[in-house]
């Protein structure tokens, strides 16, 4: 049956088995044992033996050195190299045998690298891997250990290297040279980490140059957070930032004239956010700042080319330093905190209003709009607004009045949608749909009766 496949449909079927089962196929036939080690797609994982297991785990580690080196003797290219690796028995040579293999893989003219390890308190990352030419993708996951940077300065200054994707998922990184570290992949594109505590991101003599387009922090732990601000903003190509439960500081300014789209997610220890952005589309924000001061939180936004700005947390002190785009496409699922006091809530909201005046398309939940009737912020001129979705998060008979209000100033409307939840928005926003209440539509329509659009008979739904 093989001999009738292409010899890339068998390594594709190849990269899904275990390691031990490509030993087998390779016994059957000289053409099975030649595919074997032509694979392009190497996967080792020692995850299937126990700690009882030390003498099937020592000869399957000998097995693996006799494999990647028969690969390496053939002089076989190799696309992508997996490791999922377990440290926990007590071998000391694996360490060695490591790197030994992540040498041979680079030596083979590997493309892609993705090593997962645990079981080891620190894992140093091999200085070859720094000065690898061909890799294009390097992800790491250490299992929330150490990782050791390889020294930029024993490497050289000028490192030639094609990575364009690197990923640095739930670990720690304790050296101070991190920022100079990420400065020599001159080709790199797109960089995604979970790490759970940075030492220091320290920009001093790094002189930054790269072509870096998407950005994304997860879970970081920020130790000097005034290299922060200045460690994004060197990134002249930027196009995608995502920060989520950014830790350790309080305040954040992002000065980028090439962003284009941006999420600001559970970063809750910030106090100020700042935001100068001329290309930003696209912004994602949710809020809940949790400081023991009696701030509430500032949110500051300098972004003329807005588009679509989803927004949900707590209501903060907003201001919007220039008009948004007439285009704007505006979600908004604020709540109050508990540390707003009442003379600021109808100050904070009115300035919320004035930065949703100019959308074209809305969407709110029904709470909030209760908020804003209640702290007599509507009825409010909304001359733009041409789609309003607003979310049913509990009983709507009580929200009547509020809805009635708001719609009361909304000239050039044209579709008016009721949703059940939040999920329904992202599914079903834009599609030309309505919800069908007649229950709904006799307490709404007599309050419409001079609306252009909603006092139009049977156009209210």
């Amino acid at each position: 049956m093989l001999n009738k496949l292409p010899d890339s449909i068998v390594h594709h079927i190849l990269f899904f088995l275990h390691i031990k089962d490509h030993s087998r196929l390779s016994c059957v036939s000289r053409r099975c044992r030649d595919l074997c080690i032509s694979t392009p797609y190497v996967a080792l994982s020692n995850t299937n033996y126990t700690i009882t297991e030390i003498s099937r785990r020592f000869r399957f580690n000998n097995f693996v050195d006799r494999f990647m080196s028969r690969r390496n003797w053939h002089g076989t290219k190799l696309h992508t190299f997996v490791l999922h690796w377990c440290f926990e028995l007590p071998l000391t040579d694996e360490a060695y045998r490591v790197d030994t293999w992540l040498s041979h893989a680079v030596n083979s003219g590997v493309q892609r690298i993705q090593l997962d390890l645990s079981g080891t308190e620190r894992f140093p990352l091999p200085q070859f891997i720094l000065s690898c030419k061909s890799m294009s993708f390097l992800s790491v996951k250490n299992n929330n250990s150490i990782l050791k940077l390889p020294s930029t300065s024993s490497a050289g200054r000028d490192i030639n290297t094609t990575l364009q994707i690197l990923v640095l998922d739930y670990l720690q990184i304790e050296d101070d040279f991190f920022g100079e570290w990420l400065s020599q992949f001159k080709s790199l594109k797109k960089l995604i980490t979970r790490i759970s505590r940075i030492k220091r991101i320290s920009l001093v003599g790094c002189g930054i140059d790269t072509s870096l387009q998407t950005l994304v922090l997860d879970s970081v732990q920020i130790e000097e957070e005034d290299y922060f601000g200045e460690w994004l903003s060197h990134f002249k190509s930027l196009k995608e930032l995502n920060l989520t439960r950014i830790r350790g500081i309080k305040s954040m300014s992002i000065h980028n004239s090439s962003i284009d789209g941006l999420a600001i997610k559970y970063c809750d220890d910030l106090v100020d956010i700042s935001i100068f952005a001329e290309k930003l589309r696209k912004l994602h924000i949710i809020w809940h700042p949790h400081n023991k001061s009696s701030s509430v939180g500032s949110l500051k936004i300098l972004a003329p080319n807005l588009e679509d700005f989803r927004w949900g947390g707590h209501v903060v002190d907003y201001y919007c330093i220039e008009d948004f785009s007439s285009k704007l496409n505006l979600i908004i699922a604020l709540r109050l905190s508990d540390q707003l006091y009442e003379s600021s809530t109808t100050y904070y909201l009115h300035k919320i209003l004035c930065s949703m005046q100019r959308a074209k398309v809305l969407s709110l939940r029904d709470e909030f709009v209760e908020v804003l009737f209640k702290y007599g912020c509507l009825p409010y001129s909304f001359d733009n607004l041409e789609y309003l979705t607003i979310v049913r998060m509990s009983s709507f008979e009580d929200k009547i009045p509020a809805v009635s209000s708001l719609l009361r100033e909304t000239r050039s409307l044209k579709w008016l949608f009721l949703l059940n939840d939040t999920k329904t928005i992202v599914r079903k926003f834009g599609k030309r749909f309505r919800l069908f209440s007649l229950d709904l539509e006799t307490k709404l329509a007599p309050r419409f009766l001079n609306h252009p659009v909603l006092g139009t008979p049977g156009s209210l739904w």
